[in-house]
This record gives C-alpha cells, structure tokens and sequence, in this order.
C-alpha cells in the first residue's frame, strides 16, 4: 500500500505541474494577444491622425467642408480617449 501511495503522490504532483505549466502557457499567450492589440491600436491612431491632417490640409483648399474636419477630428478624439 506504501508503494501505491507514493504512486498517486506522484500522479499528483504530476497534475500539479502540469496545470502549473497550463497556466504559464495561457498567460504568454494572453500577453502577446495584449501586445498584437496594443500595436494595432497605435497604427490606427497614428492612421487617424494623418487623416485628419489630410483633412485639415483639404479643408484649407477648399476641396472638404469643414464639417468633415470636425467629423475627422472627432474621430480622433474618441480613439485618444479609448487609448489613453
């Protein structure tokens, strides 16, 4: 019975380790999910941005309305705030 006990102590600790490593997996995964997401996040920011300078240059021409600015920069705006 000795050699029995050490055996499911063993199966135990087995187990263990194993949702131990489970977990650890899980979290690099999360993390370079979180990563990915927060790049992404960026270009597009960075891609509003440069609409809305393309817009305010239009605007400046007389190619865009000004309410298309303000559409522009709102939505720069919004992705700020979501971001920071």
């Amino acid at each position: 019975s000795a050699k029995e006990a050490l055996n499911a102590a063993n199966w135990q600790m087995d187990f263990t380790m194993q949702r131990v490593m489970m977990r650890v997996l899980e979290n690099g995964y999360m993390l370079l999910h979180a990563q990915e997401v927060l790049e992404g996040a960026i270009v597009s920011l960075k891609e509003a941005k440069r609409l809305y300078e393309a817009t305010e240059d239009l605007v400046k021409a007389g190619f865009k309305s000004q309410t298309d600015l303000y559409t522009s920069e709102s939505a720069l705006l919004q992705m700020e705030m979501e971001y920071f």
